[in-house]
């Protein structure tokens, strides 16, 4: 995710992380890595369907 961030074309293109197990201080890492969020499974259609919306939009 790191190198994603370091090219310019990539700077502001949102990512999104799905993962099976999310440890604690998981997502905090996830973002200063530059991922936009992270969502744990099982996944919640809704809730995925709505960050995705909120990083489109």
């Amino acid at each position: 995710m790191k190198a994603i961030r370091a090219n310019k074309a990539f700077e502001t293109t949102p990512i999104l992380v799905l993962t099976a197990k999310a440890f604690k201080g998981d997502q905090e890492k996830c973002l200063e890595c530059g991922v936009s969020d992270l969502r744990t499974k099982p996944i919640n259609l809704e809730q995925l369907f709505s960050t995705i919306k909120k990083w489109l939009v």
